[in-house]
């Protein structure tokens, strides 16, 4: 372009007198140019204002600028995106001289340097560049410019003023990278355009980024290419079906509704058609997987007619050992395990993708093959059956990932417990047997498992200084690295514990996964050695890396490098808890058909004496927790026997294997208070309900109340569902676990004397007596599950414990604590007792389990 062509494009402009903008705080070099405002702009006033400061702020250089050439202005920036607030700012430059024509330079930064002083760039330097060579106000672009001008680079292009807003820029080193040209008198300031601004055009397409990738995805744009990942490619579709059909329901809502009515049975089909789609293609997965290790007979058998499972062998097996057939299949799937953890132990330690997929595709053989598969005709048996199943876990998953902050557990739990209450609330309205085995009891472990990963989530994410409020306990679980969708579902469908538990934390399945927990260490060394020697000896059931370690070598360094671990032998204690399992399968096959809770409400009952009721009821009680005994002994056995139960050791360096023990047999039938009883019962649930629940209503530094054990038992009673009868057992544990704390802390300090100590045994035998008939008792509700029917036999027990209960604590509000302790002359002592007693019994406020 020659330079007459250029002068041509230099318009005259009136005189106006303006004073320059005020001075403003430093800001970023791009965004300040780059702002927009949504009024008219006159052009002609923006360069009228330039040309009256330019003559009258302005100086030369001791060499005036020959009248016979243009004046050379530089500008400088980022240009990406090229807007309109860039154009403007480079005519103002351009017109800044009315009487002159101006050769005007603009500098375009780097990629590299503009990434080190600013941040990442949408254009790369060359579209920058060009985009300045197709703007008509420009005559030449300067490619790679400086950050910061200095004289060489004025003298080298021969640059006569510098033009820019007036705004200081800071850098690493100047507080204004335009302080050089301002104090020799070369700086023309220029107008903003406010409102526009890269910064917030970026900010636009972030804000409406769906619309965006839907946008581009209907045009045949792949996902790939969007860089969208698998499960935002199907949210994106998600929203657009969603829009659609809002879109549908507004256009015909005031209509005949004909085409409403159509869109939704037209939905329902596709429903349908995915569902039974899915079906098909679960089972062809789970065929061909089986097929691998020639089990594709046993799968077919698991997929035939639901109508064909109670078998003539099924009735005839239940008849001779008292036990429902639903509970014999339960405890044959239980029995599989254990040859399964064999197998799942021999998988290569390093492949965790192949551990998740075993445990995945075993859970999918058993819940297709012991319960209903959804109808997907009937939306109820959808939510309720497996396919809900699998949606609850796959959405919590999704909430865990997407959703940030403290609502994230909180809306987990709200799903996992809702679809948990919608399943317990069709089993209600359905009159299914209370006895029967179906889908909920495998959805009560999930609640667990979904809730608590989602807590560990939200806490892996807190700041270091803010997680030292956690409990020590909560500070193990923390997941700081969230898992991969596969390993996720190997954590919920984990083979071991998915169908009756017991429940554990993600961290125990990582650890146990990533053979984190069999690292092998000083500390631990002598005990793996002598167990490798053993194991060579007898040549069974352990899984060995690494040799026997040298004595002297105490740095674990050299053991973490050579990345040693050891399985110890499980296959003993897994045993002893299937004999223990099979124990109580024998003593109920010999007692539970003779003592049920529910003869309590016969008329013949009812004609016995009161101390046979109440006898009567205690051992039926005790007969109901026999079942309970077995599939959780058994269950603990193949958790242990796969490695999952591995514990560390203990002082004396016995293996422990107790990481997923869920019941503590003895200890709850001797347990000689509620604070026991509890800590032995359910054990991972108890811990959930504590660290999950209990801990988290308290308020951080606050002693808990009795609104949070309350609210405590509360949940666990919804997590057991709608049944009055639970409601009632754990409202009255409630209020009995109260009564234990003001037991234990007015009359119990008084054994611990020297004066009473040698009455201690009668006051724990005497303790044992009413804490075992007192849930006992308890538990009848919890069985019948009718309201009527529950008070009906507390009322021929004459409600014994629950006026014990009322009169203990009245006497205990009419200060009886004091008059005891003033009668054994220790009213002075009784706060040091008191100490003394919650240190030595280390009473938690709570029933539930320390850890």
């Amino acid at each position: 372009m020659s330079l007459s062509s250029k002068r041509k494009r230099a318009s005259n402009t009136a005189n106006s007198s303006k004073q320059a903008p005020p001075n403003h705080t430093a800001v970023d070099k791009e965004s300040t140019q780059n702002a927009t405002t949504t009024t008219s702009i006159n052009y002609e006033d923006d360069a009228n204002d330039l040309s009256a400061n330019s003559s009258n702020s302005f100086h030369t250089d001791d060499e005036p600028i020959s009248s016979k050439r243009p004046i050379r202005i530089y500008c400088d920036g980022i240009f990406d995106l090229f807007h309109f607030g860039h154009a403007r700012m480079l005519e103002q430059a351009k017109k800044v001289f009315k009487d002159r024509d101006v050769y005007l330079l603009v500098g375009v930064c780097d990629d590299q340097l503009t990434h080190e002083k600013k941040g990442k760039t949408v254009m790369d330097e060359y579209e920058r560049a060009e985009s300045l060579r197709h703007c008509k106000w420009v005559d030449e672009v300067i490619e790679h410019a400086p950050w910061a001008i200095d004289q060489a680079f004025l003298d080298k292009h021969k640059i006569d003023y510098v033009a820019h807003d007036d705004l200081p820029y800071a850098s690493q080193d100047t507080a204004d990278v335009y302080a050089f040209v301002k104090e020799q008198g070369k700086f023309l300031p220029t107008q903003r355009t406010e409102g526009v601004s890269t910064s917030d055009l970026i900010t636009r397409i972030v804000r409406d980024y769906d619309q965006y990738v839907r946008r581009n995805l209907e045009r045949g744009v792949t996902a790939k290419e969007l860089n969208l990942g698998f499960l935002k490619e199907q949210e994106v579709n998600l929203k657009k079906s969603i829009s659609e059909i809002k879109s549908s329901i507004h256009q015909n809502w005031h209509g005949t509704k004909t085409e409403l009515r159509n869109d939704f049975s037209e939905l329902k089909n596709d429903l349908r058609q995915t569902f039974a789609v899915w079906e098909e293609k679960s089972q062809e997965y789970v065929r061909e997987f089986s097929r691998r290790f020639g089990a594709e007979s046993v799968v077919d058998k698991l997929f035939r007619r639901r109508s064909r499972r109670n078998t003539s062998v099924d009735v005839a097996t239940s008849v001779i050992t008292g036990v429902p057939s639903d509970h014999l299949r339960v405890l044959a799937t239980l029995m599989s395990t254990y040859p399964l953890a064999l197998i799942f132990r021999s998988l290569p330690p390093k492949n965790q993708n192949l551990k998740h997929l075993f445990s995945l595709t075993f859970a999918i053989l058993v819940m297709f093959g012991m319960f209903d598969v959804a109808n997907t005709a009937s939306m109820s048996r959808f939510v309720t059956g497996v396919y809900g199943f699998l949606a609850c876990a796959l959405l919590c998953y999704v909430v865990t990932v997407y959703v940030k902050g403290k609502w994230a557990p909180r809306i987990v739990f709200f799903l996992a417990m809702g679809h948990l209450s919608i399943s317990h609330i069709y089993r209600q309205l359905s009159r299914t047997s209370s006895d029967k085995f179906d889908l909920t009891g495998p959805q009560m472990i999930l609640v667990i498992k979904l809730t608590t990963f989602a807590y560990n989530v939200y806490d892996g994410q807190k700041p270091t200084q803010v997680s030292f409020e956690l409990t020590p306990y909560q500070q193990s679980k923390r997941i700081t690295v969230m898992p991969s969708l596969l390993e996720y579902l190997g954590y919920v469908f984990f083979f071991g514990d998915f169908l009756v538990g017991p429940a554990f934390e993600f961290m125990d399945y990582r650890q146990f996964i990533t053979m984190d927990m069999y690292r092998i260490s000083s500390k631990n060394r002598e005990q793996h050695n002598n167990e490798v020697k053993q194991s060579r000896k007898n040549n069974i059931l352990s899984q060995i890396n690494g040799q026997i370690l040298d004595k002297q070598k105490d740095d674990d360094n050299d053991d973490e490098k050579k990345n040693l671990y050891y399985i110890p032998n499980g296959f003993y204690p897994a045993m002893q808890k299937l004999m223990f399992g099979l124990f109580w399968i024998a003593l109920n096959m010999l007692m539970a058909k003779d003592f049920t809770i529910e003869w309590t409400l016969s008329e013949e009952f009812k004609k016995r004496s009161f101390l046979y009721r109440f006898y009567y009821i205690q051992i039926a009680a005790f007969c109901a927790r026999f079942k309970y005994y077995v599939v959780w002994l058994i269950a603990e056995g193949a958790c242990i026997l796969s490695g999952l139960g591995f514990n560390g050791y203990d002082d004396k360096g016995n293996v422990k294997w107790n990481r997923v023990t869920n019941i503590d047999v003895i200890a709850y039938e001797t347990a000689d208070n509620i604070k026991t009883l509890l800590e032995a019962w359910n054990m991972n649930t108890n811990k959930w309900l504590k660290n999950y629940v209990y801990l988290r209503i308290t308020p951080s530094g606050k002693k808990p109340s009795f609104f949070s054990t309350f609210a405590t038992f509360g949940t666990s009673a919804l997590w057991h569902g709608f049944f009055p009868g639970y409601y009632l057992t754990f409202v009255s544990g409630a209020f009995v676990q109260s009564t234990h704390r003001a037991i234990r802390r007015n009359i119990r300090p008084l054994f611990l004397t020297p004066k009473l100590s040698s009455y201690k045994r009668i006051y724990d035998l005497t303790g044992w007596f009413v804490t075992q008939t007192t849930i006992n008792y308890l538990i009848v509700p919890f069985i019948l599950l009718s309201l009527r029917q529950s008070l009906y036999v507390w009322k021929l027990n004459y409600f014994t414990p629950h006026i014990g209960v009322i009169l203990i604590n009245v006497l205990f509000a009419m200060g009886t604590g004091r008059l005891l302790m003033k009668a054994c002359g220790l009213l002075s002592d009784r706060k040091v007792l008191l100490k003394q007693t919650e240190k030595i019994e280390n009473v938690p406020e709570t029933g539930f389990p320390d850890n």
